[in-house]
């Protein structure tokens, strides 16, 4: 049982008629299989360089904790800019991203002009190491 923290209100849809991009679907459901691996790697290649955004379905994770999850970034999100900051990680300008990264920032030579939350997974790695799960898919 997940705990409850509250519920999270989805914006509606708008009604007014506009272009919509095309969001590629990355299915989950093809990882079972070792051809639905490589369709998949190709998919979200493809998704990533070309489009910049897709949409994932069949990830088997209930929708009370898709909604827990955004509760959960809204209430952190809604915190005074003094606490988030609290959360920015310690190198992250050596790549150490888990946590509050605010807008405003530089990197690379450019302004970063939105705030996220990077939670990252972690397998282990060498004796006393952690490596980030998305160093070791590259």
């Amino acid at each position: 049982m997940v705990a409850q923290f509250g519920s999270f209100d989805y914006v509606r849809e708008t009604q007014v008629p506009l272009d919509w991009a095309d969001l590629i679907t990355i299915d989950l459901s093809l990882y079972s299989t070792s051809e639905g691996r490589q369709q998949l790697a190709k998919t979200l290649i493809s998704a990533v360089r070309e489009k910049g955004f897709f949409y994932v379905k069949n990830f088997n994770i209930s929708q009370e904790r898709v909604d827990r999850q955004f509760h959960l970034g809204k209430r952190f999100y809604e915190l005074p800019l003094e606490e988030k900051l609290k959360y920015v990680p310690e190198g992250l300008d050596q790549g150490k991203f888990n946590g509050y990264v605010p807008a405003g920032r530089r990197t690379s030579g450019k302004t970063v002009n939105f705030t996220y939350v990077y939670v990252g997974l972690h397998r282990p790695g060498s004796p006393g190491t952690e490596v980030p799960l998305y160093v070791a898919l590259r």
